[in-house]
């Protein structure tokens, strides 16, 4: 029932899109409607807050946006304070934690949100980018998992959660 709605949601939104192989989520459709955003975020939030997450981390591309609404959602839920930090992309396609963030990172259980998995390259660096810094990646998530292939990918991450995949999603009509 939960994706059904939220397929509705992102249907309304104008972020399913008909593509070559099936259909796809266009995340910046979303991003533009805040109480989309916030459902989106905290539903996210849901699938982790068994979990003993110390701090959220994203690439730095729009995926960022849904942070503050994981936190708020898993800070109402276990009554502890979350911190949120963003991943740099380097011209190498790598990323690191900038200086600032480190000190939230480090020794922390995190969770690294990524809005749309394709591949899981990107997801990955920003794993990368974490266990660098002295964090332990303790759980991934993501709103679309496009490469139907989400768990084998990230099998070495103790807690995945994952909104749709594309096996998930009905057919789009355009």
């Amino acid at each position: 029932m939960i994706e059904r709605s939220l397929e509705f949601l992102l249907s309304a939104s104008n972020a399913l899109t008909a593509g070559d192989e099936g259909t796809v989520v266009e995340s910046h459709g979303f991003y533009a409607h805040p109480s989309r955003l916030a459902l989106i975020a905290s539903l996210l939030g849901e699938k982790f807050c068994r979990s003993a997450v110390e701090v959220i981390v994203s690439p730095d591309t729009q995926s960022f946006a849904l942070l503050p609404g994981i936190a708020q959602y898993l800070m109402a839920s276990t009554d502890r304070e979350i911190y949120i930090a963003s991943a740099t992309s380097m011209a190498n396609s790598h990323y690191f934690i900038p200086p600032y963030y480190r000190q939230f990172v480090a020794g922390r259980s995190v969770l690294v949100i990524d809005d749309v998995i394709t591949v899981g390259s990107r997801a990955r660096r920003v794993c990368d980018a974490v266990r660098q810094t002295g964090g332990h990646v303790a759980a991934i998530g993501t709103v679309y998992d496009a490469s139907g292939r989400f768990e084998v990918t990230f099998a070495d991450i103790p807690v995945r959660g994952k909104l749709l995949s594309r096996s998930s999603v009905s057919p789009a009509t355009t």
